[in-house]
């Protein structure tokens, strides 16, 4: 699917016919999702379990935005106030995750995501699942981080259960405990 908007659209549909016809259904490559696809399916291919995919926002998240309220910002980098405030109220960012949940079937915990405060430092805590004092409430989340760390990027969280595997990405400085990003 080259656009993202009629992905959102009808991409659950198309996956699932996909899926039913034994033929891949994939988003283009380039933008978060196209990007967040191809993390996807190489975490998948050694074997992860996925807890949670996700993007950093790139502005800080105003849900009430307009137009008007971001005719000046848009001015300075010669941009469309529409398009401003389509990032600011967090529509960019719904749109490109739901993009990535018609390809991967993850799903939001609640509508509108949670969109925690987060960095690469604390984003594995923060998503871990709940028993292990995360907010994340069953594998297979989309969501998205706010903060300027991990803004205009894709990560996955998963969660490795051998021993041996989690000693080695500790030892590669990936991270520790048993859920990485």
């Amino acid at each position: 699917m080259v656009n993202i908007e009629a992905d959102v659209t009808v991409g659950r549909i198309l996956k699932k016919q996909a899926d039913q016809a034994g033929v891949l259904y994939t988003v283009s490559s380039g933008d978060e999702p196209g990007c967040l696809m191809e993390l996807y399916d190489f975490v998948k291919s050694l074997g992860y379990e996925v807890i949670v995919i996700g993007k950093g926002k790139n502005n800080p998240l105003n849900p009430t935005a307009t137009p008007d309220d971001v005719t000046q910002s848009a001015r300075l980098v010669d941009k469309d106030p529409f398009t401003i405030a389509s990032y600011v109220d967090g529509t960019k960012t719904m749109f490109e995750m739901t993009c990535a949940a018609n390809a991967t079937g993850c799903t939001p915990m609640q509508r509108g995501m949670t969109g925690p405060e987060a960095d690469l430092d604390t984003v594995s805590e923060i998503f871990a699942l709940k028993g292990d004092g995360g907010i994340t409430e069953f594998p297979g989340v989309v969501d998205f981080v706010q903060g300027s760390a991990m803004a205009g990027g894709v990560f996955i969280t998963v969660r490795v259960d051998d021993e041996r595997i989690r000693e080695d990405l500790q030892y590669l400085k990936v991270g520790k405990g048993k859920y990485f990003t």
